[in-house]
């Protein structure tokens, strides 16, 4: 059988390279209008807009900070160097960044779309797998929102590693093999997500690959015809590559998709071939041990870096489990049905039995079909367990960040997998349509549900265009959400709501009695209307959480302020020590300290502060801001 290389592949015909443009660019139409969003106020603080590195000035200061363990979440150095480079352009303008989210998307589908034709050798199957992967509305959180740039970097990488491991079975080489490992590095320094690499090429060594099952090419020529024996008579006969025996579009000699060439390992497997061989398989895992190497470092530096997380509760493992079986049935209704999509879906108290075990259910019907099924279609086992591993990193997790009981953002890798299994099965069934009308009406049974898709996705977008839009969509669909409820009444305050914003605080408050972030707010909220004792009591109650994660400066200063209007002078300047000790380059702590001093008659004690604020780079340390407000310390 002869292999395909991409060369080839594109070579074959201009359509090839129309119908992966055409999937990219239909991408970038539907998600260009994320120009125009705004900042997220969940993240996007941290990493972009309020993260010093990004909005500084580019040194060699900050790009060996970038590999440092302090960054915001967990060690991520390739995403916080993307949008520090990004910084330098577009500094404050939130529709850059999307922009450049948006980009990488495209790259991502475009990447798919060359891996989708590699693996089945159909330009239908390429096309089907690139497009749903470029309208599902489940990705919309992926790409619409910043701090999620770690989604499509890692995917773009993760996606080349696979192409290159695929070229480094055809040609052996330490330059392809080089670039294949530090591709995969690149990878996990964006997101830990394809930690289970190891796993998922070892699927695709099954199949298409049949280096489990012995083969005589790397990827077959045909896939996706489904022949009950892939070398039975006149699989190779001229017949097989004869005009009209091709799926549409696979109209050159030897195209993937001519009836009877037989699939990947498997639109006929031999009985006998349809199980692993034990020494290819150990010869196969044996040559993953640096794929493995590095996931495992990639996590022991996820689970060393992580911050701590405003959490209401600690699962136990049998709660996660449920949990997870639960979200996985939820999962799927997410690929075939989208709606009710939010930010955030709180972790909940308890799982109902019927969603766990429906969820268990659902995986092990599945499981069940796509082994009785794994002769003839050994595609639909490797997209299945594609989708179920691409998973385990998020679906079960150790303790990192916020529990949450799923997210639209962890579908981003999975969900590929389902892509490849339709859309094999699709070419399948079009190769061995007879006649062109079958052929047509197949392919528009399999590509029309991407229209709907389409307009859901829109739908979902624009839930994005701002931080209230997208809270209001997460409050509409969610129960007991404190972390919507806490950043919504913020935005409402800030908009002039205050009795919405109070309100959404003490809902918050309820749910999550110790939710110190919340405490804090409502405390600053509180503390700006006068009421000092309210405040004193909400702010003091909130620090010791908000400082073990160093979130504690405006708690500090809160408190100071209040503390000094109630006389508690020697207590508000502890206060404000704690927060120039937390974040010296901060201004607030001096400059009430300076004023403090001030009231005091002490001026020289002011001018000290303000010194030392100046010679530690404070943001209004230096010039004429600095000048103004040692002035203004001299007013009466």
């Amino acid at each position: 059988m002869r292999s395909l290389s991409f060369a080839k592949m594109l070579r074959e015909s201009r359509w090839t390279v129309v119908l992966c443009v055409l999937a990219a660019a239909l991408a970038l139409g539907l998600y260009f209008r994320t120009g125009l969003f705004d900042f997220c106020t969940f993240d996007d603080p941290s990493y972009v807009s309020a993260n010093d590195m990004v909005q500084s000035k580019l040194s060699w200061a900050n790009v060996l900070s970038a590999f440092s363990f302090s960054q915001p979440m967990y060690w991520h150095p390739v995403t916080t160097l993307s949008l520090m480079i990004e910084g330098q352009f577009f500094h404050m303008w939130a529709g850059g960044y999307h922009v450049l989210n948006a980009l990488w998307h495209c790259g991502n589908v475009a990447l798919f779309f060359v891996l989708a034709l590699v693996l089945t050798g159909s330009r239908f199957a390429a096309f089907f797998c690139a497009l749903f992967f470029a309208v599902h509305p489940a990705h919309v959180e992926s790409v619409a929102w910043i701090a999620e740039r770690k989604d499509v970097l890692s995917t773009f990488f993760g996606l080349a590693t696979v192409l290159l491991y695929i070229r480094l079975g055809r040609r052996r080489g330490m330059l392809v093999a080089g670039c294949m490992y530090a591709s995969y590095l690149l990878s996990l320094m964006a997101k830990p997500m394809f930690v289970t690499m190891p796993v998922l090429l070892l699927l695709l060594d099954y199949w298409p690959l049949r280096r489990l099952t012995g083969g005589d090419s790397p990827v077959a020529d045909s896939p996706v015809a489904d022949s009950p024996v892939a070398d039975s008579p006149g699989a190779d006969s001229p017949g097989a590559d004869s005009p009209g025996a091709d799926s549409p579009g696979a109209d050159s000699p030897g195209a993937p998709g001519a009836a009877g060439a037989g699939p990947w390992p498997g639109s006929g497997l031999k009985r006998a071939s349809a199980l692993p061989e034990l020494n290819r398989l150990v010869s196969c895992l044996r040559e993953k041990m640096l794929f493995l190497a590095l996931g495992l470092y990639a996590a022991f530096m996820t689970l060393s870096t992580h911050s701590d997380a405003q959490d209401r509760l600690d699962p136990d493992l049998w709660l996660k489990l449920a949990n997870a079986f639960a979200s996985i049935g939820k999962y799927l209704i997410l690929f075939v049905w989208p709606s009710h999509q939010a930010v955030i879906y709180p972790f909940p108290d308890s799982v109902p039995l019927a969603q766990s075990l429906g969820g268990a259910a659902a995986v092990l019907a599945l499981t069940g079909l796509c082994l009785w099924q794994v002769r003839r279609r050994p595609y639909l086992l490797v997209g299945w367990l594609w989708f179920l591993c691409a998973l385990v990193p998020v679906i079960m997790p150790p303790k990192v960040g916020l529990h949450v009981a799923m997210a639209d953002r962890w579908t981003y890798v999975p969900f590929l997998g389902l892509y490849l299994a339709l859309g094999a099965w699709g070419a399948g069934l079009l190769s061995s349509a007879a006649r062109p009308l079958a052929r047509a009406t197949l392919a528009l049974v399999f590509l029309l549900p991407a229209v709907p898709l389409a307009f859901v996705q829109q739908r979902q977008l624009s839930t994005w265009e701002s931080p209230l839009s997208m809270y209001e969509q997460a409050l509409r669909v969610t129960k007991r959400n404190y972390l919507v409820l806490n950043n919504y009444g913020g935005l409402k305050l800030k908009a002039g709501d205050e009795e919405t914003g109070e309100r959404c605080f003490l809902e918050a408050l309820e749910i999550y009695p110790d939710f110190a972030i919340c405490r804090m707010n409502l405390g600053m909220y509180r503390l700006s209307k006068g009421r000092f004792d309210e405040s004193i009591e909400l702010l003091w109650s909130a620090v010791p959480r908000l400082a073990g994660v160093r979130q504690a400066y405006d708690a500090y200063t809160g408190l100071a302020y209040a503390l000094g209007k109630k006389g508690r002078l020697v207590e508000a300047e502890h206060f404000l020590a704690a927060a120039i000790r937390e974040q010296p380059k901060r201004s607030e702590a001096y400059m009430s300290w300076g004023r403090m001093a001030r009231a005091r008659g002490d001026i020289s004690l002011a001018h000290e502060f303000f010194r030392q604020m100046s010679e530690g780079g404070s943001d209004i340390g230096t010039g004429e801001d600095l000048r103004r407000v040692m002035a203004s310390l001299r007013k009466p």
